[in-house]
């Protein structure tokens, strides 16, 4: 499959190569991983994706073994590549989570090539005698009933197509709520069992201390943990990524301890 990044740079996932449309660099030629990273990225595009499911597809689920140090040093050999055809900072790190990545992805749909029509497999049409009217379908008819068909069985694929992944879209992040130009999701099953309330109080107190500017677009995440410490009490951990809508610059992410209701930044 071929798709066209940022409108600059092509990546054909069939060989993993990279190229800029103005030809101001060589070809890249990504390796096995790197390749199927981001094409994983680009199939994931504006989602966060979490670092266990990156290490499933890459390795587990071919039988090798995972780790965390190899899965940064592709990011990092991917993020160079990328950067060197023109397009730094798609990739962002989410602490605690994984990955986002955001571009325009246009998908480039390959060209099917029509069977040649010879001789020997048309029909012969009989010729009509004078006044006599054909019988049966005509020929040229046949034909507009199988382009609209064949038109309207695609429609129907890119629209069966849509609704799937907007649905898996939504089970991925889920929109809580808006505040002027930004956008909130929370992006992980335990965050949303929480009380909607708190969440929301919460995720109000990081936009209050840090400032955060919501007048330009932009798409926030947000997810909650707790671990149990040694003295036996829950330590509560709080993760905001602040992403500016269609940004090359990267995400602006903080993490947050909270103990006994009190906001401890860590970053």
């Amino acid at each position: 499959m071929e798709y066209i990044i940022n409108n600059y740079v092509n990546f054909n996932s069939s060989d993993g190569t990279l190229f800029c449309q103005d030809d101001s660099i060589d070809m890249i030629t990504l390796n096995r991983v790197s390749n199927e990273l981001l094409l994983l990225f680009i199939q994931n595009v504006g989602v966060p994706i979490s670092r266990d499911k990156l290490l499933t597809e890459l390795w587990e689920k071919k039988g090798l073994s995972a780790s965390n140090n190899n899965l940064n040093n592709y990011v990092s050999m991917l993020r160079k590549a990328l950067a060197q055809c023109g397009c730094p900072g798609v990739i962002s790190t989410i602490p605690k989570h994984g990955f986002l990545f955001e571009a325009d992805i246009i998908y480039i749909a390959p060209s099917v090539a029509s069977p040649a029509v010879t001789e020997d497999n048309q029909s012969p049409t009989p010729p009509l005698g004078h006044g006599e009217k054909g019988g049966g379908i005509d020929f040229f008819s046949s034909k507009k009933i199988k382009i609209t068909i064949f038109f309207l069985v695609l429609l129907t694929a890119g629209v069966t197509a849509y609704i799937h992944e907007n649905l898996r879209l939504k089970s991925v992040r889920s929109e809580i709520f808006r505040y002027q130009q930004c956008r909130f999701y929370l992006i992980d099953d335990m965050t949303r069992r929480l009380d909607r309330g708190k969440v929301i109080n919460r995720i109000n107190a990081i936009i209050k201390d840090e400032k955060i500017n919501c007048a330009i677009k932009a798409n926030v995440y947000f997810s909650a943990d707790k671990k149990k410490n040694t003295s036996g009490d829950y330590a509560f951990f709080d993760l905001l990524g602040h992403c500016a809508y269609k940004s090359k610059a990267p995400c602006e992410n903080y993490i947050y301890s909270r103990v006994e209701g009190v906001y401890e930044n860590k970053n």
